[in-house]
């Protein structure tokens, strides 16, 4: 049960940034963009056809939504790269620690600094 929340949370994390009222990570004083919101769509797309269960959230759909969603982020400067490496490693730990290991994705998005 733990692994499920600490997944969803996961994402929640990267939709937080394009949607400010579920923003659960408020420390961030991350500023949403509506740029983001396309590039987005497919992860919450995703996250909204699976399943409630740790294997229908451990796909290499939902990863590589999850990265590209990232990627507008960390390119709109919203997050960086880091960061957004960082929450997409999490969230693929969190499928292998709950037995449904998934290929990880890379954030290719480079913010122009500032």
């Amino acid at each position: 049960m733990f692994a499920i929340l600490t997944l969803v949370l996961g994402a929640q994390t990267a939709l937080a940034a394009v949607r400010p009222s579920t923003n659960l990570l408020a420390r961030q004083s991350v500023t949403p963009t509506d740029a983001c919101i396309d590039a987005c769509t497919p992860l919450t797309n995703a996250l909204a056809a699976a399943g409630t269960t740790l294997g229908d959230l451990c796909t290499s759909t939902i990863v590589n939504a999850y990265a590209e969603c990232y990627d507008c982020l960390v390119e709109g400067g919203t997050v960086t790269q880091d960061e957004a490496q960082d929450a997409v490693n999490d969230y693929v730990e969190g499928c292998t620690d709950g037995g449904f290991p998934v290929s990880g994705a890379t954030v290719s998005g480079s913010s122009s600094g500032g």
